[in-house]
């Protein structure tokens, strides 16, 4: 069923199943950006992460949950000397439900992930294509987005399908160079407001079909008092569709996703945002990336070489009202090309290249590598 794939698999007679999943990955910015100016960004920020999940099942009656700890670590040489920014680890539950399943459909109560989007409902790193998710998945489609939530879900005949609903997104959090990400809510938001979700997939023979929704209004209690003309509402609507196959060693994964935001410029006046950072009534991306996979013998092993190559585009400021504009700086383009190797099962190091454009030739080229694994 939907989700699914975040939680290890249990088998039909039930019982208890863990795993254990890490990353760790670093980025180095180019020097120059598009327009052959200093970049000034920081020479390498280093992500390490440590996850572990679980599920437990017995008769109809079964629950999940997964957590993960990270910490990043800032390396900066622009002044001559080395200069290491390296805070605490940071501890977050990615998903923790109750679930009550039949054979083609279930239940499920808790923090549950919200069904938008590709990444979301698949966070093992060992799946990804490149080092870092596409762009689209972390800022119009907030990847990780888990909420307390009620969700029904059902499969049958290739067709999946979810909908419920969860807390609401809090546009307190919204801004322009971040667009949803820092719109998911905290432990601490109130539950003022909830949201409708929805999701539908259709599997042909490897080709997967569908689309997903979102609706609910944004403006949670956590946000300041509106400034002007009574009650506030922001209502947040995702529609996004997506397709992915897998066909011999061809994995290939598209997805578009629009977002719209009401009352956008009332929203814009009560979080005091002026001129080019004032919110659009729209939001958007889309993202089209393919992956290969190589298989090689080595002593007694076999192994995978895993080239792959994405393009996205993605823009989190369109249709500003005045007294606003649109940043022509927030719209932007990228191709990552990637490699990885995979000498042994669940084990990965992969390295890639973006080449970043936006409309003001402001954007920065960045190589990743990054080391995954999983048991």
């Amino acid at each position: 069923m939907i989700g699914d794939s975040l939680a290890p698999a249990v088998p039909d007679a039930g019982g208890w199943r863990e795993s254990v999943w890490g990353e760790m990955r670093a980025t180095w910015p180019a020097a120059r950006r598009q327009d052959g100016s200093a970049s000034g960004l920081a020479s390498r920020l280093a992500l390490m992460r440590l996850g572990y999940r679980a599920a437990w099942r017995r008769g109809p009656i079964g629950a999940a949950a997964g957590a993960r700890i990270e910490r990043a670590e800032i390396e900066d040489r622009s002044l001559g000397e080395v200069q290491v920014d390296a805070p605490d680890f940071l501890s977050a539950l990615d998903f923790a439900w109750l679930e009550f399943r039949r054979p083609v459909w279930a239940v499920r109560l808790g923090i549950v992930p919200v069904p938008v989007g590709l990444a979301n409902l698949d966070t093992d790193p060992l799946h990804a294509l490149t080092s870092r998710p596409p762009e689209v998945e972390r800022f119009v489609v907030p990847t990780v987005w888990s909420v307390p939530g009620l969700m029904l879900l059902g499969h049958s005949r290739g067709i999946s399908w979810c909908t419920g609903v969860a807390l609401g997104l809090d546009v307190a959090g919204m801004s322009v160079p971040e667009g949803l990400r820092e719109a998911r809510p905290r432990p601490e938001t109130p539950a003022e407001h909830a949201a409708v979700v929805g999701r539908l997939d259709v599997d042909v023979r490897g080709l997967v079909l569908g689309f997903s929704g979102y609706r609910g209004d944004s403006w949670q209690l956590s946000g300041p008092a509106p400034i002007v003309g009574g009650a506030l509402q922001a209502p947040i609507t995702l529609i996004e569709e997506h397709a992915t196959l897998r066909w011999r060693h061809l994995d290939a994964r598209a997805l578009y996703v629009a977002g719209t935001l009401g009352q956008a410029p009332r929203v814009s006046d009560a979080l005091g945002l002026e001129n080019g950072r004032r919110l659009g009534r729209q939001l958007f991306g889309g993202a089209v990336e393919a992956g290969d996979t190589i298989p090689f013998a080595w002593i007694r092993h076999t192994g995978t070489l895993e080239p792959a190559l994405r393009y996205e585009e993605w823009d989190t400021q369109n249709d500003v009202a005045p007294p606003g504009f649109e940043d022509p700086a927030f719209h932007h383009t990228a191709l990552t090309a990637a490699l990885a190797i995979s000498p042994i099962a669940r084990f990965a190091v992969r390295a890639d290249y973006e080449w970043r454009r936006n409309e003001t030739r402001t954007e920065t080229n960045r190589m990743n590598l990054s080391l995954a694994f999983g048991f």
